[in-house]
């Protein structure tokens, strides 16, 4: 099986309401199905952190991110496509400047959630315990 490592990129959208907004996984993915997540994605070749924040949050939910501040790393082993990945998740905080969310593909819901919901909500592997012991 072939192993590989990927830097993902993730944003704790925050409505300023003390929400923050996940998206649900499709239920066909290879990953996660039916799983929420924050927004963001994975690393491009040649890619800044910045721009790939950037550039998932627009492909993703159609808006931006304002005043992004780094929260944290994690890491979480995964299997997807018939390959193991090691992913070392780099987390962003920041306002959501979206009017509305236009959902990528990869996704069928949003919701915008307290961070103590979101624990306790079927979220990726690793992600509960990143807001429990990260975030403030």
């Amino acid at each position: 099986m072939d192993k590989r490592i990927i830097v993902w990129v993730g944003a704790l959208l925050h409505d300023g309401h003390g929400k923050f907004l996940f998206l649900k996984r499709v239920k066909s993915s290879s990953w996660a199905g039916g799983k929420w997540q924050l927004p963001g994605g994975k690393m491009e070749w040649g890619e800044e952190v910045m721009d790939t924040l950037n550039r998932e949050i627009d492909e993703e939910t159609g808006g931006k991110i304002i005043d992004p501040a780094f929260v944290g790393v994690y890491t979480v082993q995964m299997s997807a496509k018939g390959s193991d990945f090691h992913a070392v998740m780099l987390v962003y905080k920041g306002d959501y400047s979206g009017k509305s969310i236009n959902m990528s593909k990869d996704h069928d819901d949003y919701a915008w959630m307290r961070l103590e919901e979101a624990v306790d909500a079927d979220v990726i592997e690793g992600l509960g315990d990143f807001i429990r012991f990260h975030v403030e």
